[in-house]
């Protein structure tokens, strides 16, 4: 089974005692997904990206504080319905 990596990163020239940008990720085949709790345009929520899916820095509706459990399944649900989205889509253009 595949588990979520940290995938924290500092600021260039940070100083000890900054706080540094949460972030997670993980990945299995080409599919990868990232949370962060600060990103340029929403530096105080947490935030998901996929590109594979073309989902880049979406707004999970968490302010940065909050758990990572919840950006992390808040996130896995966002990819998983995008999926279910897509697969309809393709589904109903496959039966033309």
């Amino acid at each position: 089974m595949t588990q979520w990596k940290d995938a924290t990163r500092y600021h260039q020239g940070e100083i000890r005692g900054v706080k540094p940008i949460d972030s997670w990720s993980i990945k299995s085949g080409k599919l990868q997904i990232w949370v962060s709790n600060a990103h340029r345009m929403h530096p105080d929520a947490w935030v998901c990206t996929c590109y594979q899916l073309h989902i880049d820095a979406w707004p999970l509706r968490l302010k940065a504080g909050a758990p990572v459990k919840e950006a992390k399944a808040r996130a896995h649900a966002l990819v998983g319905d995008t999926i279910a989205d897509l697969r309809n889509d393709f589904l109903k253009i496959s039966e033309e």
